[in-house]
C-alpha cells in the first residue's frame, strides 16, 4: 500500500483523515470475534460462578450445622447432667441433707457449675452451693426471673442471657430445669450457674477448609465465643455484620444462605452463613475466606482469560490476513482510477477475480473509453469555470441561484462586500429572510405571481437588511431556469446595490414637498391676512352696532338676548380674525392654557337663544378643580357650538341638552348628550365624513362634525360617540392634560 494512502485528502476546502479499507476489514473482524469471545467466556463464567455458589452455600450450610451440632451437643449435656441429679437424686422428696449431698456431688461432677440453686414450688431457696467463697451476686432482672420459673412450672428447661462477671470478666449464663416427683408433679426448680469458658476452646478448636474459622453470638449480637478471647472479654457486639445483623433481626431457626459476600469478624471479606440453637437462643456463625470459598472459579476465571487473549491474538491474524485478501483487488482497482485521474486515460485496469469487483473493473475501463470520445475535455471547462469567476469576481453586483422554493443554492463572493455575508450563510436561505417583514410581503406577492408565470424578473427593487443592520436597496434582474421537460427549477439573476440612487431620490423628494409646503403656508398666510382685513371692518360696524343698541334697551326687552347673542358672535369673530392675521405671520396659531368649565360656559351663552325658542332645557354638571388644558380656545369653542347646535337640532319638539365636565385618567372629559332620536347604524358609520349629512338641502354643509373631528385629533385629543335609534346621542371629548 502506498504512502501517500494514509495521507489527508483535501476535499471542498476540508481535512478528512485516510482510513484504509483493510485496516476497517480487520478491525471489524477483530471487534465481532472479540465480541463473540466476550459473550461466550462471560456466559460460561456466569454459569461457572452460578454453580460454584451452590456448591459454597451448600458446604458451609453443612460446616455451619456440624458446628451448632457441636455446641448444641455440649449444652444439651449440661442439660442432661442436671436432669439426672434431679431424677437420680430424687431432690423432689429428699430430705434437705440428702439434696444438699446431691448438690454437692453435681458441682463436683461439672468444673463448669460455678453455683447450683434448689427452689421450691412458691419460688423460695431452699438451698445452694458455689464453688467460690462468699456470696455471688446474679443479676436477673425481673423479667428474666419470672421466665425462668414460669418455664419450669411448666416443665421446661430454661436458659438466661448471656452476662459477665464484674471479677473475673468471664461469660455465664444461668440454666434451670424443673424438679418433679414420680407422678409428674411440679415440686421445684434447680438453677445452675453455668461459666461459658468451656466454648471458647471448643469453638477455637473448629477448623472449616485452610482458613475458615467459627464463633458464637447471642440474640444481641454479642461475642460468646471465639478464638480470640480478648474480644470476648471485651464484651465485643457484632451487630455491625452482616450475618449477624440477620439472626439478631430474625425470628427464623435457620440461614438458607446464599454465598454472599461481606466482611467477617476479622475485617477480611468473607463468605458467611450462620445456624441457630434451638436451646439457647444463639447462633454458630461460619466464615470462609472469599479466596478459598472461590477457589474453583477464580483458577476457572484465569484460564478464561488466558484462552481469551489467545484466542484475540488469533483472531488479530486471521483478520488482517483475510483483510489483504478481500482488499488487494480494490488497492488495484484503485491505483488504476488514479492513474486514470492524472490524464491517462489509455489506461486499462487489470483486475484478476471473477466476481463483483472485477465487473467493476470491467466497467471502470469502459468509462475510460467514453471518457476519451468527449468532445470537451475537463480543462475547457475549468477554463469557461474560472472565465465565469472572473466576471462574478469584476462585477460590482454579485450573482445568485435559487431552486424552485426560492432557497439560495448559489451567490458569488461580492455578495460580501454588498450584504456583509459570506456566501455559506446565504446557502440554505431565501431572499425574504435577509427583508424586513413588510417588504418580504410585499415582494412576496409580485414574486408568486412571477414564478406562476415563469417570468423574467425585471427591475425589481427591494428593500434588505445588511449583516451590520444597514437598510440596503438592491436591483433585481433574473432569468427563470427550466429543465428539459420545461419543469421550473428556479432562478438565476444579479443583485445591483442602487441605495445610494435611492436615498438621494428619497432626499430630493422630501426637499421638494418641503418646498411646496412652504409656498402653500405661505399663499395661505397672505389669503388669511387679506381676509381678515376685509372682514375686520364690517364686523366692526356690526359689533359696534350690537353694542350701541344693547346700552338702550333694558335686559327685559325682547332684543335684548338676540343683540347679546351678536355682540358675542362677533366677539368670537375678531377673535377668530385676530388668529388668522397671526396665522398669516407666523404660519402657526398657538396654543394655550385654557379653563374648560369657561369656555363650556360661554359656548351656552351663544347657544341659548337657540335652545329657549326650541324648548330645550340645558342642563350644567362641572366637575369639580377640572384641570386646565393646553389648546385653542377658539377652535375648542367651535367644536362645542358644532355639538350643542347639532344636538339642538336633534330635539325639535324639546328635550334637554347635558354637558358635563370632569378629570379622568389624566385627561379632561367633556360629555354632550342629547335626548333626541339618536342615530341609525348606517348614519354611524358615515358620521365624520366630509359633506355627510342627514339634514334637508340647503339646511347643512355635511362638514361640522368633520372639521370638528379633525380640530380635536390636532389638539392630541379624541372626540367619540355612542347612540342608539330613539335612545339619544352623547358625544365625548377626550384631551390630555399638559
Amino acid at each position: 500500500m502506498r504512502s501517500s494512502d494514509n495521507m489527508a485528502k483535501q476535499e471542498d476546502g476540508k481535512t478528512t483523515n485516510f482510513r484504509s479499507l483493510t485496516v476497517t476489514i480487520a478491525i471489524a473482524f477483530m471487534a465481532v470475534s472479540a465480541v463473540v469471545l466476550f459473550i461466550s467466556s462471560a456466559l460460561d463464567m456466569y454459569i461457572n460462578v452460578k454453580n460454584q455458589r451452590k456448591i459454597v452455600v451448600s458446604q458451609q450450610r453443612l460446616m455451619a450445622q456440624n458446628a451448632a451440632d457441636k455446641v448444641g451437643g455440649v449444652i444439651q449435656e449440661k442439660y442432661r447432667i442436671l436432669k439426672v441429679a434431679v431424677n437420680v437424686g430424687d431432690l423432689a422428696v429428699a430430705g434437705e441433707e440428702n439434696q444438699k449431698l446431691v448438690i454437692e456431688k453435681l458441682i463436683g461432677i461439672e468444673p463448669s457449675f460455678r453455683r447450683l440453686t434448689l427452689f421450691d414450688p412458691g419460688e423460695n431457696k431452699i438451698l445452694g452451693i458455689s464453688r467460690v467463697s462468699g456470696e455471688v451476686k446474679i443479676d436477673l432482672n425481673e423479667r428474666d426471673s419470672n421466665e425462668l420459673f414460669s418455664r419450669s412450672r411448666s416443665g421446661n428447661i430454661y436458659c438466661s442471657s448471656v452476662y459477665v462477671d464484674g471479677s473475673t470478666f468471664e461469660p455465664f449464663v444461668i440454666m434451670a430445669v424443673p424438679v418433679k416427683n414420680v407422678f409428674g408433679d411440679f415440686k421445684g426448680t434447680l438453677t445452675a450457674e453455668v461459666n461459658l469458658k468451656f466454648m471458647w476452646d471448643l469453638v477455637g478448636g473448629m477448623r472449616f477448609g485452610n482458613k475458615g474459622l467459627s464463633y458464637v453470638v447471642d440474640r444481641k449480637g454479642d461475642l460468646i465465643a471465639f478464638r480470640d478471647v480478648s474480644r470476648i472479654l471485651k464484651g465485643e457486639n457484632l451487630a455491625h455484620l452482616d450475618e449477624v445483623r440477620a439472626f439478631v433481626k430474625g425470628d427464623e431457626t435457620s440461614l438458607e444462605g446464599t454465598a454472599a459476600i461481606s466482611k467477617g469478624i476479622l475485617g477480611s471479606y468473607v463468605v458467611a452463613n450462620y445456624v441457630r440453637l434451638a436451646m439457647p437462643d444463639w447462633a454458630v456463625m461460619v466464615e470462609l475466606p472469599v479466596q478459598e470459598a472461590y477457589r474453583t472459579v477464580i483458577v476457572s476465571f484465569a484460564a478464561s482469560v488466558l484462552v481469551l487473549l489467545a484466542s484475540f491474538i488469533l483472531a488479530i491474524v486471521s483478520g488482517f490476513y483475510l483483510s489483504k485478501r478481500i482488499t488487494k483487488p480494490i488497492i488495484d482497482l484503485r491505483d488504476g482510477a488514479r492513474r486514470v485521474g492524472k490524464g491517462e486515460r489509455k489506461e486499462v485496469i487489470t483486475v484478476r477475480p471473477n466476481n463483483e469487483i472485477g465487473e467493476l473493473a470491467d466497467s471502470f475501463n469502459q468509462m475510460v473509453l467514453d471518457l476519451n470520445n468527449t468532445t470537451v475535455s475537463m480543462e475547457e471547462l475549468r477554463k469557461e469555470q474560472k472565465r465565469f469567476k472572473d466576471v462574478a469576481l469584476s462585477m460590482a453586483d454579485f450573482i445568485w441561484e435559487v431552486d424552485d422554493k426560492g432557497v439560495y443554492t448559489y451567490c458569488s463572493e461580492k455578495v460580501k462586500d454588498i450584504l456583509g455575508y459570506d456566501q455559506q450563510e446565504l446557502i440554505g436561505k431565501t431572499p425574504f429572510d435577509l427583508m424586513p417583514p413588510e417588504e418580504a410581503a410585499r415582494v412576496g406577492v409580485i414574486f408568486s405571481r412571477i414564478v406562476l408565470n415563469k417570468e423574467m424578473i425585471r427591475d425589481l427593487e427591494n428593500w434588505n437588511l445588511a449583516k451590520d443592520g444597514r437598510k440596503i436597496c438592491l436591483l433585481t434582474n433574473g432569468v427563470p431556469l427550466l429543465d428539459e421537460k420545461g419543469g421550473f427549477k428556479g432562478y438565476r439573476g444579479v443583485d445591483k446595490n442602487i441605495t445610494s440612487q435611492k436615498l438621494a431620490e428619497e432626499e430630493k423628494q422630501r426637499l421638494q414637498e418641503k418646498l411646496i409646503h412652504s409656498e402653500k403656508i405661505a399663499a395661505v398666510g397672505q389669503l388669511a391676512g387679506g381676509v381678515a382685513h376685509e372682514i375686520n371692518n364690517p364686523l366692526g360696524v356690526i359689533l359696534g352696532f350690537a353694542q350701541h343698541v344693547c346700552r338702550q334697551l333694558k335686559e327685559g326687552d325682547p332684543l335684548y338676548l338676540p343683540l347679546k347673542s351678536i355682540e358675542r358672535e362677533a366677539l368670537r369673530c375678531k377673535k377668530l380674525i385676530l388668529d388668522l392675521l397671526t396665522f398669516s405671520r407666523t404660519g402657526k396659531i398657538v396654543p394655550e392654557m385654557v379653563d374648560v368649565d369657561a369656555a363650556v360656559e360661554e359656548t351656552l351663552l351663544i347657544v341659548e337663544t337657540q335652545a329657549k325658542m326650541k324648548k330645550v332645557e340645558i342642563v350644567k354638571k362641572y366637575g369639580k378643580e377640572v384641570p386646565k388644558v393646553l389648546a385653542v380656545k377658539d377652535k375648542l369653542q367651535q367644536v362645542l357650538f358644532n355639538l350643542c347646535n347639532n344636538a339642538i337640532d336633534a330635539m325639535p319638539d324639546g328635550g334637554t341638552l347635558t354637558i358635563e365636565t370632569a378629570e379622568l385618567s389624566s385627561k379632561v372629559v367633556i360629555n354632550i348628550s342629547d335626548t333626541g332620536e339618536g342615530m341609525t347604524e348606517e348614519t354611524q358609520k358615515h358620521i365624520f365624513e366630509p359633506f355627510f349629512t342627514t339634514k334637508e338641502v340647503g339646511k347643512g354643509t355635511g362638514l361640522g362634525l368633520s372639521l370638528s373631528y379633525e380640530m380635536i385629533l390636532n389638539q392630541q385629543g379624541t372626540l367619540e360617540f355612542t347612540s342608539e335609534p330613539g335612545g339619544g346621542t352623547v358625544f365625548t371629548i377626550k384631551l390630555p392634560l399638559r
